[in-house]
């Protein structure tokens, strides 16, 4: 996961950190229109390489996956003293943003890497957390090119403490779709179980998603502003969109292609409207149980690919 989240369309060569440096950053079309892979020296969409990379994990390991063009995650185990801050160089080039920093007590003993911790049961918190009810840990953004792991006591304690870490980064350079900036702040709010938030955003993603990927695809195969603003007129409902919206452009019915994950995906549409957007005034905001919250992800999440390569296989025609 150390590697950014992007894999070629083409070779399927994952991406390697400071294969971005050399892409126009000045805007996204500019960024979109350049993107290339410095593998096979195709040109692809970011967008497309993102959602490759989603495709290749199953969707229910993808709240723990960073969610930013060109993000990568990094997972270790480290011993820290108390009462002093600790900083630490992100490797990846450039000046880098923290998307999600997660920590968590650990009997692992210090040092090890994401390989080391793989299969390892770990429950993440966002910081600051707790360490043995008497030190307090947090990770923070030091500087553009460095995190600062601080410790404080809340009581008497041994000099040291050892915790595991795991933290999402990006160039903050690369621009971000907007369908990109929403699941990311949807996946903050799922890992710090807010799951009124997460469902607003995480639908909100999904949307902007459909709609993106509807306009692509129409561009693709020759039509302009005009035209594709009217398309989405016409098919203004995300259902309208996933439906009759999709099966125009694509010949692919969602409801008929994948009908159980649609079912899912209109069901808990529905509930969570009723319970979010359309609650009668006289009544309160439903409580959401945190464990309702990856069922959850993993419906959208799988919609949102659905589309995609519905929309993708009918881009490559042309």
């Amino acid at each position: 996961m150390d590697w950014p989240n992007l894999i070629c369309t083409y070779c399927d060569t994952q991406f390697r950190k400071g294969d971005l440096d050399a892409i126009d950053k000045s805007d996204y079309p500019s960024f979109a229109s350049d993107f290339y892979c410095s593998n096979c020296g195709n040109e692809i969409h970011p967008e497309d390489a993102l959602l490759k990379y989603f495709n290749e994990s199953s969707t229910d390991e993808l709240p723990g996956r960073p969610s930013k063009i060109g993000g990568f995650a990094s997972v270790g185990t480290k011993s820290l003293d108390v009462g002093k801050t600790e900083e630490v160089g992100l490797l990846g080039g450039g000046n880098l943003e923290i998307d999600l920093k997660l920590l968590s007590e650990t009997d692992q003993k210090a040092g090890l890497g994401i390989s080391d911790l793989d299969g390892q049961e770990i429950e993440w918190f966002p910081g600051p957390i707790l360490v043995d009810d008497a030190v307090v840990v947090d990770l923070v953004q030091a500087s553009d090119t460095k995190i600062g792991f601080v410790t404080s006591e809340r009581q008497s304690y041994s000099s040291t403490v050892t915790i595991a870490y795991h933290y999402h980064a990006h160039s903050d350079g690369v621009p971000q779709p907007p369908w990109v900036t929403l699941l990311n702040e949807a996946l903050a709010s799922y890992h710090r179980g807010h799951g009124l938030a997460m469902y607003s955003l995480l639908f909100s993603s999904f949307e902007n998603l459909l709609s993106r990927e509807i306009s692509r695809t129409l561009r693709a195969t020759g039509w302009t502003d005009t035209p594709i603003e009217d398309f989405l007129n016409n098919h203004w409902t995300w259902k309208d969109r996933c439906k009759s919206g999709i099966e125009t452009i694509t010949g692919k019915h969602f409801p008929t292609e994948k009908p159980d994950l649609y079912e899912n995906l209109h069901n808990l549409k529905k509930v969570r409207d009723n319970q979010i957007i359309h609650v009668d005034p006289g009544d309160s905001v439903a409580d959401i149980d945190v464990s309702e919250l990856l069922d959850g992800f993993v419906t959208v999440l799988d919609s949102m690919l659905a589309i995609h390569f519905f929309c993708y296989d009918e881009r490559q025609k042309w």
